[in-house]
């Protein structure tokens, strides 16, 4: 497996070679053929040009090769989706060689803050007077909370968030779920709604599939549901034929007041 991570990575240097610095508009990266911190030089033989892509590729396959933490640090802060535990690697790692904010001094993180503070200034962001930002970091979370630009102020305040719990399932009582078709979202319409939106190309029920069962078909429980009277081949074809959202089959069938129930096979 080496040797074939030895050879896409010789492959990308090898054709980053041959390119100039920007081509029909693009910008590409310098890599260190052999990175700095396993000793790589600036000379010209030891730099390539990639784009970012190949970039991230390039430093994920020296990782796979060479196991160095630093090229996991490189992924990082070319933007690459890191996993949790590549993230609790690098972050032991520099805990323990003192790299970062784990070897600097007080001095120097004070140095840093000041310096973020003083970029915030320049690019006019945030608040400038010292004493407004004490009283803006003493307050927290409040501060955007009760912001009047914050759609969501009300429903994040107290208040809001004793309505919202007092509301229960209130607040989608009377809606069902409708999805047209080919798309992968879904709207919550009122009732009296439903064929209004049918006309639009609306279909019941959500876009996305039923769980299935551990042998990878539909569970033999939940294959057929019946009101009593009907049987009907499934949840959707219920749901459908009743005028309702599946979910709503599917309480019915759980509900001891209900008439509702799923059908075995070996009751047919």
């Amino acid at each position: 497996m080496k040797i074939t991570y030895s050879k896409i990575y010789d492959n990308i240097c090898n054709r980053g070679k041959q390119r100039k610095f920007s081509i029909l508009g693009e910008i590409y990266h310098n890599h260190h053929i052999i990175p700095k911190h396993c000793g790589g030089t600036n000379d010209s033989e030891n730099i390539t040009y990639i784009t970012l892509r190949e970039h991230i590729i390039a430093h994920y396959l020296l990782w796979k090769l060479h196991k160095n933490v630093n090229d996991l640090r490189a992924l990082k802060m070319l933007g690459a989706n890191l996993s949790r535990k590549y993230r609790q690697k690098i972050g032991r790692w520099c805990y323990e060689n003192k790299i970062g904010r784990y070897g600097a001094s007080d001095e120097q993180k004070r140095a840093w803050i000041l310096k973020g503070i003083q970029t915030q200034m320049e690019r006019k962001v945030g608040i400038f007077d010292p004493e407004k930002r004490k009283e803006y970091a003493s307050m927290g979370g409040k501060a955007s909370i009760k912001s009047p630009n914050n759609p969501w102020s009300y429903w994040a305040s107290k208040e809001g968030r004793k309505h919202r719990g007092s509301l229960g399932g209130k607040a989608h009582k009377g809606k069902v779920v409708m999805h047209k078709p080919g798309e992968q979202t879904f709207k919550r319409i009122h009732k009296q709604e439903v064929q209004k939106y049918k006309d639009m190309g609306y279909c019941l029920g959500s876009p996305f599939k039923p769980r299935l069962g551990k042998k990878g078909k539909p569970s033999k429980h939940r294959r057929k549901v019946t009101n009593g009277i009907i049987i009907y081949d499934s949840i959707h074809d219920a749901a459908e034929k009743n005028n309702v959202a599946p979910s709503t089959i599917i309480y019915r069938c759980k509900s001891k007041k209900s008439t509702w129930s799923y059908v075995c096979e070996s009751e047919l």
